[in-house]
Formats: structure tokens, C-alpha cells, sequence
């Protein structure tokens, strides 16, 4: 276990060996949670880069729009 501290307006760090162990990097995100026992959960949302988007490829049959893509992305959903 790794304890961290709360500096001003709340704020804290990611211990170092998390970071590495995880692959977090400043591009990512964090979805905070509580349980049903009042436990914190965190999900890390990798920011997706544009291989990672391949799936959506000018040649689908499916329309698809940019700014959704970019929303989708930044939430997580793919």
C-alpha cells in the first residue's frame, strides 16, 4: 500500500510505481466512483490516439461524425 496526501483544493498524486505499473500518462483520465461499501474505485480512461480509431475508416458504411468521435473518445466509449 502506498498513502498519499491532499494538498490545496484537494488535489494528490499517483504514486510513481502505480503510474508505471498502470501506463498512466497526462493525455489519460480518471472516473472516480464509490461503492456500495463506500469504497473509492478509480477507472483509468486511456486517451485514445488515432490508430485506436481506425475502426471508424472513411470506407465504413456507417456515417460518422468527428465532433462525436472526439466526445466519445474523451469519455471512453470505444
Amino acid at each position: 500500500m502506498v498513502r498519499t496526501s491532499l494538498y490545496s483544493g484537494f488535489q494528490t498524486v499517483i504514486p510513481a510505481e502505480i503510474r508505471k505499473k498502470l501506463n498512466i500518462t497526462l493525455e489519460d483520465s480518471l472516473d472516480w466512483d464509490l461503492d456500495e461499501n463506500n469504497q473509492i474505485k478509480i477507472k483509468i480512461i486511456k486517451q485514445k490516439n488515432l490508430k485506436d480509431l481506425t475502426k471508424f475508416s472513411i470506407n465504413s458504411p456507417k456515417k460518422t461524425n468527428s465532433v462525436d468521435l472526439k466526445r466519445k473518445s474523451a469519455r471512453g466509449d470505444f
